[in-house]
């Protein structure tokens, strides 16, 4: 494995455990500043709001990141994967497994020694059952 996907694989397990126990600091160390979440009902969070879902009533009892598959372009690398989630938002239950893609972008300036990633935007939706076929 390379480094590159160690730093990525280090990142989503890092975010997970974050997300799992509801730790801002560890978010704030690891969200790029530019950092935007797109919800799986549509809304958009910048990276302050994403951060204050906490809070706000958010309660993970348990969070996954998992299967991501990383494509990796001009500096920038976009993941695929699967987000399972325990979860309650002021009291209602918000539970489900979705589909996930991650942004990532170095967190160390263009030319500088690699100092792993940020990232930058997330984008949730849920995963329903195919149609079926005609």
């Amino acid at each position: 494995m390379d480094t590159t996907q160690k730093q990525l694989d280090s990142l989503v397990a890092a975010i997970s455990r974050a997300e799992a126990g509801g730790d801002v600091e560890q978010l704030d160390t690891m969200l790029a500043p530019d950092f935007a979440g797109v919800g799986p009902a549509g809304f958009v969070l910048r990276r302050d709001q994403w951060m204050e879902r906490f809070a706000n009533g958010l309660v993970n009892e348990s969070f996954e990141l998992a299967e991501l598959d990383w494509r990796i372009h001009d500096g920038v690398a976009v993941g695929i994967g699967i987000q399972r989630q325990r979860t309650t938002y002021q009291g209602h239950r918000n539970d489900g497994n979705f589909r996930v893609s991650l942004i990532a972008v170095p967190s160390a300036p263009s030319g500088q020694p690699d100092g792993g990633w940020l990232l930058l935007g997330v984008h949730l939706s849920p995963i329903m059952a195919r149609p079926p076929q005609a």
